[in-house]
């Protein structure tokens, strides 16, 4: 099952880094196949990738730490708001949640 992943304060950070979080260390967005399709076959993924300098796909691990970079991701894809998918609200909740927190998102595809 592929996920993004918010860790829940920098300690946290800090062990997702090493693969040793614990229960609770994250918030977390599984995505079926079909989300996961969505964000590719939308040109969303191109989108970010070409708004934040990353490299988000399906064999690369990528996250996005940076409180810019986290609302620039929100701003963007506000975009595809317009296209009555609920995976593009749910990615919007998840970075707010991970700026509040003033960690970052962790995309593992």
């Amino acid at each position: 099952m592929k996920s993004t992943l918010g860790p829940v304060d920098l300690a946290a950070t800090a062990r997702l880094d090493l693969g040793l979080e614990v229960g609770g260390d994250v918030f977390e967005l599984l995505l079926d196949e079909a989300d996961f399709d969505k964000l590719f076959s939308s040109g969303w993924v191109r989108v970010i990738n070409d708004a934040l300098g990353c490299n988000i796909d399906d064999f690369e691990d990528a996250h996005i730490s940076e409180p810019a970079a986290l609302q620039r991701l929100i701003l963007e894809t506000r975009y595809f708001f317009s296209q009555q998918e609920d995976i593009f609200t749910r990615i919007v909740d998840l970075a707010k949640r991970a700026d509040q927190c003033g960690t970052g998102l962790y995309f593992y595809f």
